[in-house]
């Protein structure tokens, strides 16, 4: 049952909701709760003077009261029924304490806006591959005539979006740890989790935290719902057994459990006649062995609409890889430079080597995020050198730099100077960071756009 603050479908009238964090999903929040009656106070760390301009228009233009967050909580808290943390928000806040220590209901933009959705939720939380394979469902399920819209952690506030699908349409959400971690309704029809993999260390006490944040995408979960993971891999091939959800694994080899694999270089599908072939491997556009199991869950996830092999190929065929994850910048100089900006952790970065044929000089390198670096240098005999910067860069090196030559610079466009320097007609240059970019960034894609603006200046032929 939905708890009686903010019930689903109802009006929000006679309530006081906080939203604490203004950037795009709290936002989203305060803008819906608007919608609904709610009385909304948005708080945010920034002082009205330093939040953008068309924030502060916006709050104006709803009425909304603005509030210091950190000023005088327990009076603030008295005053609220809820409130709504956006996910950039830790625990430890002390408005959210505040909170916690009333019995205020504390919960996450993902799930106030999951209660005003009519339409089938297909969700998707993993360490890597997110994006990618949110992307290709929505693609597969556009290709198939469904009413489909995608939100989430892809970019877009759940709650500005929710209720364009009727209960015929089909929301497609990529969840990250952080959206998850104050969940207690959200139940998608689809529950998918691609992987794990150590990541934003410096917000959990522990990977096994970190695990179970990931883990709520089932915490309302039904036997009507349908739990899509990697059969052959721990914990989720542990959670199937925890979970009342009906079991649709992935694999590479068919298992039990499995509704999709791969056979003979296709993918492959479970069908009441048997083994279904959907698509050849060799018509999937995105690189490496990692997109494949990408496009494995993809395709499980639809499984229950039973959609036409032929439209799932098209749609994959034509889906083009997304900004900053693995993307080739055109140059004529002999070497291939790759921006993989998204590869803001080990497993991602590594999963990108493993794709790459010939000699590689690799940039790693930004903010870390307290993760073990070492298994960077398992790929010792690729690797012509190791370009390490930013505020990281020496942590990384000293991880690796027993097995891999390693180079350190301050920053990331002294760093694509030395790797133009060593890198031999080719090789492939690769900004694969396994950091965050805030050292010197405000995102991966700010970090990823200088990187390709760089490479078109100063290579020779690029265009």
């Amino acid at each position: 049952m939905t708890s009686k603050v903010l019930p689903a479908h109802e009006a929000w009238t006679d309530t006081v909701v906080g939203v604490l964090g203004l950037g795009r999903s709290g936002r989203g929040a305060v803008a819906l709760l608007e919608r609904h009656g709610a009385q909304a106070i948005a708080f945010d760390d920034r002082s009205p003077a330093d939040l953008p301009g068309d924030v502060v228009a916006e709050l104006a233009e709803w009425g909304v009261e603005f509030r210091a967050a950190r000023d005088d909580v327990r009076g603030t808290v008295s005053v609220l029924d809820a409130l709504v943390v956006s996910p950039g928000v830790p625990s430890e806040h002390p408005l959210v304490r505040a909170a916690e220590q009333r019995g205020t209901s504390v919960i996450g933009e993902l799930e106030l806006a999951s209660r005003r959705a009519r339409g089938r939720i297909l969700a998707v939380t993993g360490t890597n591959g997110k994006s990618t394979t949110v992307s290709l469902v929505h693609a597969i399920l556009r290709q198939a005539g469904h009413d489909a819209v995608l939100v989430g952690n892809i970019g877009t506030a759940v709650s500005d979006h929710v209720e364009e699908v009727d209960e015929n349409g089909l929301l497609v959400i990529e969840c990250s740890s952080f959206q998850l971690e104050r969940v207690e309704h959200f139940a998608p029809a689809v529950a998918a989790v691609l992987n794990l993999a150590p990541d934003h260390l410096d917000r959990y006490p522990s990977f096994e935290a970190y695990g179970e944040a990931k883990r709520n995408i089932l915490r309302a979960s039904t036997p009507s719902t349908a739990y899509v993971y990697p059969v052959d891999q721990a914990p989720m091939n542990q959670w199937a057994e925890d979970t009342p959800a009906r079991r649709a694994g992935f694999a590479r080899d068919r298992a039990e459990n499995t509704v999709t694999w791969i056979e003979d270089g296709w993918i492959v599908r479970r069908s009441e006649a048997g083994p279904e072939r959907v698509l050849a491997l060799d018509t999937i556009p995105l690189v490496g062995g990692h997109n494949q199991m990408n496009v494995l869950a993809a395709v499980a996830m639809v499984h229950d609409l039973d959609l036409d092999p032929g439209g799932i190929a098209e749609a994959v065929a034509g889906f083009r890889g997304l900004p900053h994850r693995a993307v080739t910048v055109d140059t004529d100089d002999g070497r291939t430079w790759i921006d993989d900006s998204k590869a803001t952790n080990v497993h991602a970065a590594t999963a990108t080597l493993r794709g790459l044929s010939g000699r590689v000089v690799a940039l790693f390198g930004g903010r870390g995020k307290g993760e073990d670096y070492t298994p960077l240098a398992d790929h010792s005999d690729r690797l012509r050198v190791a370009v390490c910067f930013g505020e990281e860069g020496q942590v990384v090196a000293e991880a690796i730099g027993d097995r891999v030559r390693c180079i350190t610079c301050a920053d990331m466009r002294t760093a694509l100077s030395r790797a133009c320097q060593l890198a031999e007609v080719g090789d492939t240059v690769l900004l694969s960071p396994a950091c965050a970019s805030f050292d010197e960034f405000g995102s991966f894609a700010e970090r990823g756009e200088v990187f390709q603006e760089w490479v078109r200046t100063h290579v020779g032929g690029a265009s």
